[in-house]
């Protein structure tokens, strides 16, 4: 639900756009994405991301 009025805010406004970091963790292999305890994600995925980040927003 969140996701939905997250792009729903940044398609009425244009200034404001939605990365989806948090569905990229979300919808990736549990063991290849989360440390052990399961609460913390795993540094190469973390800067995987912010690489997807910057490619996409500082490009």
């Amino acid at each position: 639900m969140l996701r939905t009025v997250a792009q729903e805010w940044a398609a009425a406004h244009e200034n404001v756009h939605y990365f989806p970091s948090y569905e990229i963790v979300q919808n990736s292999d549990r063991l290849v994405t989360w440390e052990d305890d399961l609460r913390h994600v795993k540094g190469e995925v973390a800067r995987h991301i912010m690489s997807l980040f910057l490619s996409n927003y500082l490009s």
